[in-house]
């Protein structure tokens, strides 16, 4: 599984290797500011950005049963999902409720997620998003050698 994090932009020989690794059976984390301008990227991903942007304070995993977290406000560009499912989506009075948070493609026999909360943090980048917790979380727990249930704990599994 790679998880880009920071300035990176997904484009030219970074997007067809990684591109080739999902096909070939990988995981591949992007965040919507790591794709705006790259139409193959778009693809990549299943999704078609649009201009909007939203802020908001809940989120929503569709994976937990739609388990509602509180969140400090964030902000996030609305996408339209073509050919990605829905793993998250926004709960706002004030902006409506569903917008995509986190989407999945299925490319080859490896997965694109794509996440539109601005790099999972908070509107003042002070914090991870609870929804973004709640994402690697989803994504350790297919490849834990270990499960800790009860309240929670560090552990580290070496091999």
């Amino acid at each position: 599984m790679i998880m880009l994090l920071g300035n990176i932009t997904l484009k030219g020989k970074l997007l067809e290797r990684l591109k080739a690794y999902v096909e070939e059976g990988g995981i591949l984390v992007a965040n919507v500011a790591q794709i705006e301008e790259d139409t193959e990227a778009h693809e990549l991903f299943g999704v078609e950005l649009t201009a909007t942007r939203m802020g908001s304070t809940f989120s929503s995993c569709r994976r937990c049963e739609s388990k509602r977290l509180r969140e400090l406000l964030y902000s996030y560009r609305r996408v339209v999902p073509k050919e990605a499912e829905v793993l998250a989506v926004n709960e706002s009075r004030v902006t409506g409720y569903g917008d995509p948070l986190v989407t999945m493609k299925r490319v080859g026999a490896g997965e694109a997620i794509l996440t539109t909360p601005s790099y999972l943090q908070t509107h003042d980048r002070t914090k991870l998003l609870e929804i973004g917790l709640d994402l690697i979380s989803h994504l350790m727990e297919r490849f834990a050698l270990a499960e800790v249930e009860g309240p929670p704990i560090e552990y580290i599994v070496n091999r």
